[in-house]
């Protein structure tokens, strides 16, 4: 399946600055989430068969998220012990 993200939309016409409808494009900055998340608009079936890759994901990330935390405490660690010793 391919999701195209678009930068336009229909612009109205504007009598007081003579313009016309028609297509436009956004020329502001559009962000999208790296990450797109089709799963509420899933059929129940395939909703059950991704509840499984879906937690293992979740697992995953908590995981990680606790390894990146352990990691900071270790280099606070280094950096106040690296303080001490120049004190």
């Amino acid at each position: 399946m391919a999701i195209q993200f678009v930068r336009f939309y229909w612009k109205k016409a504007s009598v007081s600055s003579g313009t016309k409808e028609g297509r436009a494009k956004i020329l502001k900055n559009v962000s999208f989430p790296k990450v797109f998340d089709v799963y509420e608009f899933c059929t129940d079936e395939l909703k059950k068969s991704l509840d499984i890759g879906r937690e293992f994901d979740a697992k995953l990330r908590a995981e990680e998220d606790v390894r990146r935390l352990e990691g900071k405490d270790e280099e606070m660690k280094d950096e106040s012990a690296s303080e001490e010793v120049k004190a």
